[in-house]
């Protein structure tokens, strides 16, 4: 089992859980769900393969520059 295999695994086995909880800026504890996280990191991966796809390259490298983060995750996990 690779890495892609495995997270997808998770987001299917343990859809309805608690995947990453976050403070906002307000301090509020914001909860994620797997389902939820699978959705946001599918989105960004459609957009990613969209978007190689639109300027003719079979392959897109991505530099992701950021503080940790909610949306830095998702978007690692949606370009492996």
């Amino acid at each position: 089992m690779n890495l892609r295999e495995l997270i997808e695994n998770s987001f299917t086995k343990f859809k309805n859980n608690i995947a990453i909880e976050y403070i906002d800026d307000y301090g509020k504890l914001i909860p994620i769900s797997y389902r939820r996280y699978y959705d946001d990191v599918k989105s960004i991966s459609k957009y990613l393969i969209n978007y190689t796809n639109s300027i003719n390259k079979n392959k897109l490298k991505v530099g992701i520059i950021g503080e940790n983060s909610y949306s830095w995750l998702s978007v690692y996990v949606a370009a492996i």
